[in-house]
C-alpha cells in the first residue's frame, strides 16, 4: 500500500515551517511563490511522491528545482531534479523521488527563480516484512471551513512523532454557505453555493 505517509492538502501542509537557504523575491509573502505549501505521500521503501504548486505572474512554463535531504537545512542532498510545470497542470508539481532508503526520515523543498518553498518532512516505509516496533499517525476529517478555526492542524504539524497523517475529507465541496451546522462570523464558503463546476 502506497499510502503510509500521506500529507494531503495545504491546510495540513506538514512542514517544519523552515525555508531553504534561498532568497525570496517578495518578503511580504511567506514562501513565495509556493503559497499552497508542500505535501508528500504515496511512499514506498525506496521512494515518495512530493507535491507543491507555483503561484506566479509568469505565463508559460516554469522550471521548479526539488531536493531531498537527510538534514532540515537541505544540505545533505540524496536526490534532486527539475520539474517543468505550466497552465495545463495548473502549475502543480508532482515528483516521484526515487533512490531513497527504507524506513528513513527525509526533508525536501522546491525552488524557482522567484523563491523557495517551506521545507517538508516525509518518511519512506520499511522494507517488505521488516519488523516495525511502532507506528503513530493522526487522522483528520470533516473540515467544514465555516464551523471552526482548526487549530488542531497546527498541533498535528508541531508533532515530531507522527509517521503519517490521513486526511479523509472536508465539506467545502459538499455544501453552500450556512447550510451545514453553525457558522463562525466572517468564515463563509466561497462560492456561497455548492461546489459543482471547475470554476467553483
Amino acid at each position: 500500500m502506497r499510502s503510509i505517509v500521506l500529507f494531503v492538502g495545504w491546510m495540513l501542509c506538514l512542514s517544519l515551517g523552515m525555508m531553504a537557504q534561498y532568497p525570496v523575491a517578495d518578503p511580504s509573502v511567506p514562501h513565495h511563490p509556493f503559497h499552497h505549501g508542500v505535501a508528500s505521500g504515496d511512499a514506498l521503501s525506496d521512494r515518495v511522491i512530493l507535491w507543491t504548486r507555483v503561484t506566479s505572474e509568469t505565463s508559460g512554463p516554469i522550471a521548479v528545482q526539488w531536493v531531498v535531504s537527510t538534514t532540515p537545512d537541505l544540505a545533505s542532498i540524496v536526490a534532486q531534479g527539475e520539474f517543468v510545470t505550466d497552465a495545463s497542470r495548473d502549475y502543480t508539481v508532482k515528483v516521484d523521488a526515487q533512490g531513497l532508503s527504507a524506513d528513513t526520515w527525509y526533508y525536501y523543498g522546491f525552488t524557482t527563480s522567484e523563491g523557495s518553498s517551506q521545507v517538508g518532512r516525509t518518511k519512506t516505509i520499511p522494507e517488505a516484512m521488516a519488523s516495525v516496533t511502532d507506528f503513530r499517525f493522526a487522522l483528520a476529517s470533516c473540515a467544514n471551513y465555516e464551523g471552526g478555526y482548526f487549530n488542531a492542524y497546527r498541533s498535528i504539524a508541531e508533532r515530531n512523532d507522527l509517521q503519517a497523517v490521513f486526511h479523509v475529507g472536508d465539506y467545502t465541496y459538499e455544501y453552500g454557505a450556512d447550510i451545514y451546522g453553525n457558522s463562525i462570523e466572517g468564515r463563509t464558503h466561497l462560492p456561497t453555493h455548492e461546489t459543482v463546476t471547475l470554476g467553483d
